[in-house]
């Protein structure tokens, strides 16, 4: 049964030429029990069939100049109305069909407001992963997973790609810092950190690691590493990264 009544999720959703993952996560949100939400997705004029995907899943699209993805935040922020902001990366998938009633559930029991930002835990999409690596990027993840419950008890919390915030608390921390073409969200949520806590949820996700794939751990390790150092220091990294995806696009209609 689907619940259609109580605060709304905002859903932004950044994404340029992803038709190869972006139906994925976009059938995983019509799953969810709760349904009171809006999706907002961004497009810089995509070549390939992202923009048709975001419609067919009724999304209020955003078509804005090709910038960074702090950029696109920032403009599906100026449109969200949600009393809960999710901030969802194009290559998730939500494999818990409970997850937004969870985050609904936790915001509205938490009556003192002391929790900004939720993060459910995210697990690897084997999808993109060869299977004789699965089981050492498995480990990996875990990792990263103790990694980001110990920072939440922090002020640098490292909150990534699937994240849920109070909306009020967004309207306070401002924006995205459009000069970080990566690391925008370790800037960023250090920032809302100042007004809450941040909270691990049980509730399951999806994350693509076709990156890490590609990179091999220690390579993914430093390119993100130094990204996260400089977006902490100088509030700036204008270094860009080449897309990685799950395939080439052969048709441009």
């Amino acid at each position: 049964m689907k619940l259609h009544s109580g605060p709304l999720i905002s859903v932004i959703v950044p994404a340029y030429e992803e038709e190869g993952y972006l139906e994925d996560l976009l059938e995983s949100v019509k799953n969810q029990t709760y349904a009171h939400y809006e999706i907002i997705g961004i497009d810089s004029w995509s070549k390939d069939k992202t923009k048709r995907i975001f419609l067919k899943y009724k999304a209020r699209v955003l078509n804005v100049l090709k910038g960074n993805i702090a950029a696109a935040k920032n403009a599906g922020l100026k449109k969200a109305r949600g009393e809960i902001i999710a901030f969802i990366d194009a290559d998730f998938v939500l494999s818990s069909n409970r997850l937004f009633l969870k985050v609904v559930e936790t915001f509205a029991n938490d009556n003192d407001k002391k929790i900004a930002v939720l993060e459910p835990i995210q697990l690897i999409n084997p999808r993109d992963v060869k299977p004789k690596n699965l089981h050492k990027f498995r480990i990996v993840n875990a990792v990263i997973n103790a990694r980001k419950s110990f920072s939440f008890l922090t002020p640098f919390p490292e909150a990534t790609g699937c994240v849920f915030c109070r909306s009020e608390y967004v309207k306070k921390a401002g924006t995205f810092n459009e000069n970080i073409n990566v690391g925008e969200d370790v800037e960023y949520y250090r920032r809302l950190r100042r007004f809450g806590k941040f909270k691990r949820i049980k509730e399951k996700v999806l994350l693509s690691y076709r990156r890490v794939e590609e990179l091999g751990i220690i390579g993914m390790s430093l390119l993100y590493g130094k990204s996260e150092i400089r977006a902490h220091l100088f509030k700036k990294v204008k270094r860009n990264y080449e897309p990685v995806r799950r395939y080439k696009e052969t048709n441009k209609s």
